[in-house]
């Protein structure tokens, strides 16, 4: 399971929308050197960001067990993703962009994505200013 290869290929899918996409980080940019500097998200002049997507993926974990005989089914392979924006509609606007981007994408040689239900609801983060609201997605690929 190459992971850095299947967190590319979110980043790259979510990178031909036109939501703004984030690496780990908002401001760092796909591909940008850690030591530079992060970049400050796009906004309106009110200073309420346009959409954007935070991506952060895992290492992986051991698969579902296959049956009694304990035969792992492949690994599972996550990826979080945040969607966030300045102002709620933006971000309701944004939601099914992500999604529509992500459903079943192919992360690696039949390997899809598939969303993970949550319970995510949108939420004001109370450490911006101006307000931005954000909706927690995540989503899963089963490796074999």
């Amino acid at each position: 399971m190459n992971v850095a290869a299947m967190h590319d290929a979110v980043l790259t899918a979510l990178d031909q929308t036109t939501v703004t996409v984030y690496d780990g980080e908002v401001g760092r940019i796909p591909g940008a050197d850690p030591g530079d500097p992060l970049q400050t998200p796009p906004a309106d002049n009110s200073g309420r960001v346009y959409p954007y997507a935070l991506v952060w993926s895992t290492g992986g974990e051991p698969g579902p067990e296959q049956d009694v005989t304990r035969a792992s089914t492949g690994d599972v392979w996550r990826t979080h993703v945040n969607i966030a924006a300045g102002h709620p509609t933006w971000l309701m606007q944004a939601i099914p962009v992500v999604r529509a981007r992500l459903h079943l994408l192919e992360v690696a040689p039949g390997v899809r994505l598939t969303e993970d239900e949550v319970g995510g609801v949108i939420t004001k983060d109370p450490d911006t200013i101006p307000p931005r609201w954000f909706l927690p997605t995540r989503w899963s690929a089963l490796t074999v």
